[in-house]
């Protein structure tokens, strides 16, 4: 989805909704990095020491998911937020580190959020093999008017107000001024 429309919210939610004695979360948004330091980021959230050796911080992690699973019995999920920054060779990485068993056992969840230029990369015949594992997709839209009132009027009974502040000519203008973006309907 576009910039400012829920998308870090949703994946915050859905973190809140785990099970916590069924599912572990790892959440990463620092992804406009390279190769090597994914892998660190990726390492140190799984609590283990990195390497200088990518291969090394791969085989690590994919032994921290499945001691996570079998030993546990806790299903970890990898949240990637602002994904569409990830470079093509990350990309296709995400794909090898949820291989397990020849393919035969999902013992990592991945969930990519980002922009919708992520959606138009995958369309790389580089990243089939990603594009092909991926179960679900889902495209976060701006807030069509009545929704953009209604997230208006709440926001503002959270803030404390008991009385309508704004006229419906006036949420009408901060619709259209806002696009139905929620992060624009904030700052307006």
């Amino acid at each position: 989805g576009k910039a400012g429309t829920g998308k870090s919210c949703l994946l915050r939610l859905l973190d809140d909704g785990l099970p916590a004695g069924l599912y572990k979360s790892f959440y990463l948004c620092h992804t406009s990095v390279g190769i090597h330091e994914f892998y660190t980021h990726l390492i140190n959230l799984f609590g283990l020491q990195p390497y200088y050796r990518r291969a090394a911080m791969f085989r690590d992690i994919k032994e921290r998911i499945l001691s996570l699973n079998a030993t546990s019995h806790i299903h970890p999920v990898l949240l990637i937020d602002e994904a569409h920054l990830l470079n093509t060779e990350i990309l296709a990485e995400i794909r090898l580190l949820t291989n397990f068993q020849f393919d035969s056992l999902n013992a990592l969840t991945v969930i990519l959020c980002g922009s919708e230029s992520l959606t138009r990369r995958f369309g790389l015949s580089t990243l089939e093999a990603l594009v092909n594992s991926i179960t679900i997709t889902i495209t976060v839209e701006s807030l069509p008017k009545e929704e953009s009132f209604s997230y208006i009027e709440n926001r503002l009974c959270l803030c404390g107000m008991k009385n309508p502040l704004f006229t419906k000519n006036a949420m009408e203008l901060v619709h259209q001024a806002s696009g139905g973006i929620l992060r624009t309907i904030g700052a307006i």
